[in-house]
């Protein structure tokens, strides 16, 4: 999961619930949080921030590496 830090749409508390049981299950995950973005930010549009735009392209790495891995 590529996740951001202080999102409204999926706080905190729904993250670490979601961890919880895929741990519990035994479920293979990665969590990454990415500080300083807006929700949305892997898949929506061309950000002017460098920021934003170098988070997009270390989570489409993340989830990329994650697929062929898979």
């Amino acid at each position: 999961m590529a996740c951001i830090e202080h999102d409204s749409l999926f706080p905190e508390e729904v993250l670490q619930a979601g961890r919880v049981a895929l741990e519990k299950n035994s479920i293979e995950h990665e969590i990454h949080v990415y500080p300083g973005v807006p929700h949305g930010f892997a898949v929506l549009g061309d950000y002017e921030d460098r920021k934003i735009k170098d988070a997009q392209k270390q989570a489409f790495g993340q989830m990329l590496g994650w697929i062929q891995g898979h």
